[in-house]
């Protein structure tokens, strides 16, 4: 599969949200991110859809690009050996160990950056479906019954 066409791919990566069931009762607006209350995490995973790194612990209004680089995977050489990589969304930043898809540039992109971004999306696709079936098993992740307070509710979330 990944391994036989990206032979130096060992993960893909992606953020997701877990949607607050409840508005937060201190600092609304951080954890507001496009028509909803939530808190982020971010996800990596194999080939075969195992969960390898899951990382949380910003709200909602987060970038995924931020919480990747606060979370133990970036720049982590034993992560990694020599010439592996893993593939993530536009939202990260082309590195020596992630490979993203090319932005389109005013609109357009060359034949050749096209046909990288559809055959990297292929594979990509492999995290998109472990987020659903990590949210299609714990239920919580759809909607978080936590009140989210200076207190405790922000660290019960993440834990």
């Amino acid at each position: 599969m990944a391994n036989e066409v990206l032979p130096k791919c060992i993960r893909f990566i992606d953020g997701s949200d877990a949607i607050l069931f409840q508005a937060p009762t201190d600092e609304k607006e951080v954890y507001w991110s496009r028509k909803k209350h939530c808190m982020q995490f971010q996800i990596v995973c194999d080939q075969t859809k195992r969960i390898r790194h899951i990382y949380t612990g910003y709200p909602g209004s987060v970038h995924d690009a931020k919480v990747f680089t606060s979370s133990p995977v970036y720049n982590n050489k034993e992560y990694f050996t020599e010439g592996e990589y893993m593939i993530g969304d536009s939202a990260y930043v082309m590195s020596e160990t992630v490979v993203v898809p090319f932005k389109r540039n005013q609109g357009h992109l060359s034949k050749s950056q096209s046909r990288f971004n559809k055959h990297i999306s292929r594979y990509r696709v492999i995290v998109e479906h472990t987020i659903g079936l990590l949210k299609g098993r714990f239920q919580s992740l759809r909607g978080i019954r936590i009140i989210v307070d200076k207190q405790c509710g922000h660290r019960k979330v993440c834990e």
